[in-house]
């Protein structure tokens, strides 16, 4: 069930975006997760972070690859 919710505020932006799925219109690479958190404080909010679930899956050339990992996370700040 696709979804986004934002929480949090007004100190944070806490999104959850769930049921993700993206893939080339071409039938190219696609990426499939549950859930996708992007968080971010209200008086920042060009400094956020990406928390991934634990499982995921990648599709190259028609063959899907589970991914696992604990806590993966990620950090991007916008000018």
């Amino acid at each position: 069930d696709a979804g986004l919710n934002t929480t949090g505020f007004p100190s944070r932006f806490d999104t959850t975006l769930t049921g993700l799925r993206l893939a080339a219109p071409d039938g190219g690479p696609a990426w499939e997760a549950p859930f996708l958190q992007v968080l971010a404080l209200s008086y920042r909010p060009n400094e956020v972070i990406a928390a991934f679930p634990p499982e995921q899956r990648l599709t190259l050339g028609g063959r899907p690859v589970d991914l696992r990992a604990d806590r993966l996370r990620a950090s991007a700040a916008f000018g």
